[in-house]
């Protein structure tokens, strides 16, 4: 059942480019073949452990924490039931990467590494295919194409997780065994219709040169700078048209940088109204119907349309207010304290993994949908084998010197 774990959380990104929205299926068939096989072990006696010990850890302190301030503000939401079953279903997030973080088993580095490898190269491989092909592979298969712009989040899988790919093959000694794929990554980002994707996959590279040679340094200020950006997101959100170069702009056309900068300022300047407690879960979905009321012009009516801020620390002051922000600044600082204590070998990819992850979020998507809380939660599963891997091997090589030293 172990096996079978691996290979559904692996195959990830290849069952992605088939149906975009997989990644909340894949974390559940991961976490009942993971269940299955601790409860075979022995009962299910190590899981209720770990459930015990992960229970009482800070960082699930602050997930209920933030869970009670989303469930409280469904109280004021535009639309109640909208919102309640958004806090239904971030509850029911929460609780299954719970279980799958308890329940994963430990991969063996080699194993883990040809299956990350395989699957992220294969769907970089069928992503291309299917941007070249303007949907091929779904209509051979019958089904109707999606567009390029659906195909986004499947980059974004591929380039959040490739990070850990690379960690991988270093850890089997392989130097430049991750470099094809990184080339097949960055082709395919830039193919794509993912600005997201783009800077992700740069900023992972950056840092991740960077942290390999000030690995202390990096982890500090891409922890210090994330907690900073997202408390100080309402001022710096306004002026980031005006921040970014028009010669970069006119670049990034494809992405849409300064509509996406107008959006921010928008829900910026609206959700100064309630900066304490925010305008409730998903509120930012229903901006529309009051902007008549609020005097917005059609072009700002117009940009209200896409639904959210596609910010997540500007959609969590938006919907939560300064209440919800302070919980993820203080989740993102138990983040830092953890990625502090990793070894040395493994700080630069867990700052390039957290740097690519917060810049994907600062300009895309919504804070709340299920694909991305699902691949966060995968994200955390393959660091948890990660950690125990490296505690196994440094465990073995302990034990393999005690009798030299005997």
């Amino acid at each position: 059942m172990d096996r079978l774990a691996l290979i559904l959380l692996g195959a990830t990104p290849v069952v992605a480019v088939l149906s975009t929205r997989s990644s909340p299926l894949m974390l559940v068939l991961f976490t009942l073949a993971s269940i299955a096989a601790r409860v075979s072990e022995g009962g299910g006696v190590l899981l209720w452990r770990r459930i015990r010990q992960s229970v009482t850890s800070p960082v699930a302190a602050l997930v209920m924490a933030g869970l009670v301030v989303i469930w409280i503000s469904t109280t004021w939401a535009p639309d109640q039931a909208f919102a309640v079953g958004y806090a239904l279903q971030l509850t029911g997030n929460a609780v299954l990467i719970l279980f799958a973080l308890c329940a994963a088993p430990d991969f063996k580095p080699g194993a883990a590494t040809r299956t990350l490898m395989i699957s992220l190269t294969v769907a970089s491989v069928l992503l291309l295919i299917e941007l070249m092909t303007n949907g091929g592979i779904l209509t051979l298969l019958g089904q109707p194409p999606e567009g390029a712009f659906r195909l986004n989040r499947v980059v974004v899988t591929v380039v959040v997780l490739t990070p850990i790919a690379i960690l991988y093959a270093r850890m089997l000694g392989s130097r430049m065994l991750w470099l094809p794929l990184v080339v097949l990554v960055v082709v395919t980002s830039i193919q794509s219709d993912s600005g997201a994707s783009v800077l992700g996959i740069f900023v992972a590279l950056a840092v991740l040169g960077a942290a390999l040679c000030f690995p202390v340094a990096a982890v500090r200020i891409v922890g210090v700078g994330a907690i900073l950006v997202s408390l100080a997101m309402p001022l710096l959100a306004p002026q980031a048209n005006s921040i970014i170069p028009q010669a970069l702009h006119e670049k990034m056309s494809s992405a849409s940088s300064e509509v996406r900068g107008e959006i921010w300022r928008i829900y910026a300047d609206i959700g100064r109204e309630h900066p304490i407690f925010g305008f409730g879960i998903e509120a930012s979905r229903f901006t529309i119907n009051s902007s008549a009321e609020r005097g917005l012009s059609a072009e700002a009516i117009e940009l209200l349309k896409y639904g959210h801020p596609h910010n997540a620390p500007l959609q969590i002051w938006f919907e939560l207010g300064l209440t919800g922000v302070l919980i993820f600044a203080a989740l993102l600082t138990v983040l830092l304290f953890r990625m502090e204590r990793l070894p040395m070998h493994l700080k630069p990819y867990a700052s390039a993994t957290f740097a690519a992850v917060f810049a994907i979020a600062c300009i895309s998507h919504g804070a709340w949908q299920a694909w991305w809380i699902s691949l966060i939660g995968i994200l955390f599963i393959w660091w948890r084998s990660i950690e125990r891997a490296d505690v196994a091997a440094s465990v073995g090589v302990e034990r393999a010197v005690e009798p030299e030293a005997a």
